[in-house]
Parts: structure tokens; C-alpha cells; sequence
């Protein structure tokens, strides 16, 4: 996979809010074994989908994430997303709740992403503000596919299955199952040693619409890093495409 796929990779495992990284299977999808190999127009729709996506302008999104350390497999991290996106930089605002077992209530954040420039600020329980907005730099785009960057599919090299058809948000999508290579990378941290971290070679779900639009995808996978191995599964949704978005910066107190 490229660097754009590494890097997000990175971002999903250890980042301080996404370090939990994988999505629970939508409700709405029926479970089937893949029915045929790929073929090159297989190949081909996976790669058009991005553009397909993006050129919608804009859609709403849900993410649902689990993971937990394989060395103790009681202790899992919950986090959803719910969020509209910007296909064109893109531009991301979304509110983030993270629950585990040593977290209650559950942490909540506001992030807006324009491009690569950050915004965040906690929330309380009910929603409301308990924190100034801060800025940043992201070392990466915000992953609004889940488990992968786009480019992940544009150039993905398969292969790829053909599941079948399921019903995603009240309507027809075909599965297709697309091999995703491992990823080795390193993270510098601030005070730290490098980190380096390795994911396995996985399975990403994607479902597409009768246009070849991404709805929705879903994988497993498993990371090693800083001395511990985590499992997760990661699901996103898109749905609402070409729905008006309105994404800002936010004042930041100085």
C-alpha cells in the first residue's frame, strides 16, 4: 500500500481520540460467502468508486469502532462517529464519544478537519461545550472511508470478491471484498522512541450502491506496536450525498 494508506493506518491506531480502529458490521447487512473471484471490470468499479463518491459534493456519515488489546480481550474501547463531510479538501465536522471500561461517562469530542488543519473541543456528556476550540496540524486527511485512505482503492491491486447483495440504509448495495496488503510504518513521537507499527494483511468489505457510489465498509484488523498487539473492527456508513454541508473554522481563544 502507499504512504496515504500508511500514514492513515498510523492516525487510526494511535491517534489520542481514533486510537481504536475497527467498525461493527452494519445491522442492515446480510451475511453471504463470496460467490466469484474478480474480474477486471471488478477491479475497475472498486477504482471508480472514489470519484464517484466524491463527485456527490457532500454526505453524512456514522462510524462505529471496537478494538481491545489481544492480551486482554475484555477490555474494548467503543467509538461513534457522526459527522458531514466536504468530499473536495475534504472538510470534516463530526463529534466523536469514546467509551471503555475505565471511562464514565463516555469521552466526547468536536473535531472539524479543513483539509489537514485540526480543530477540537470536548464535550460533556449531554453534548454540550466544556472546552475552547484548539488548532492543530493532522499528520492526515480524515479517513472517511474507515479502515482505508481513498487512495487505498483507487489503486487497489485486489484481488476482489463479489459477496452479493445486502440492504444498506434502506436500499440495494452490492459487497465486494477487497484484499488489503500489510502495512509496516514508523511514528516519531515527541519525547519518545520511534514507534513502529505493522498491521496484517486484511479484508475490506465495501458496499456500492447501483450508481458506484461507497455506502458503506467494514474491516478487521490487527495492529502491532509499542510492545502490544490490538484487534479492531471499524464500520462507516455514507449516506445523504449531495445534502447541503456547511463546514467552518471555528473562533479559537488565544
Amino acid at each position: 500500500m502507499n504512504g496515504t494508506g500508511k500514514r492513515q493506518a498510523l492516525g487510526r491506531w494511535l491517534g489520542p481520540i481514533t486510537l481504536v480502529a475497527t467498525l461493527v458490521t452494519a445491522s442492515a447487512s446480510a451475511g453471504a460467502s463470496p460467490v466469484s473471484v474478480h474480474s477486471p471490470s471488478v477491479l475497475a468499479r472498486i477504482r471508480a468508486s472514489v470519484a464517484r463518491t466524491e463527485r456527490a459534493g457532500t454526505a453524512h456519515f456514522v462510524t462505529k469502532v471496537s478494538a481491545s488489546p489481544l492480551s486482554r480481550p475484555g477490555s474494548v474501547q467503543h467509538l461513534t462517529t457522526v459527522g458531514d463531510i466536504q468530499f473536495s479538501r475534504p472538510n470534516v465536522s463530526l463529534v466523536t464519544s469514546v467509551a471503555s471500561p475505565s471511562s464514565t461517562p463516555s469521552l466526547k469530542t468536536a473535531q472539524i478537519y479543513l483539509g489537514k488543519a485540526l480543530y477540537i473541543r470536548y464535550l460533556n456528556p449531554e453534548g454540550a461545550p466544556s472546552s475552547h476550540w484548539s488548532h492543530g496540524v493532522s499528520g492526515h486527511f480524515y479517513p472517511y472511508l474507515g479502515a482505508v485512505e481513498p487512495a487505498a482503492l483507487v489503486h487497489a491491486q485486489g484481488p476482489v470478491k463479489t459477496v452479493g447483495i445486502n440492504v444498506i440504509d434502506g436500499h440495494p448495495a452490492t459487497e465486494y471484498a477487497v484484499a488489503v496488503p500489510a502495512i509496516t510504518d514508523s511514528l516519531a513521537v515527541p519525547g519518545s522512541k520511534t514507534q513502529y507499527i505493522e498491521v496484517r494483511p486484511f479484508i475490506l468489505d465495501v458496499w456500492l450502491n447501483r450508481s458506484g457510489v461507497i455506502v458503506c465498509t467494514s474491516a478487521t484488523q490487527i495492529a502491532t506496536g509499542n510492545g502490544s498487539i490490538v484487534s479492531g473492527r471499524t464500520v462507516i456508513t455514507l449516506s445523504g450525498f449531495g445534502e447541503p454541508v456547511h463546514i467552518s473554522a471555528p473562533v479559537v481563544s488565544s
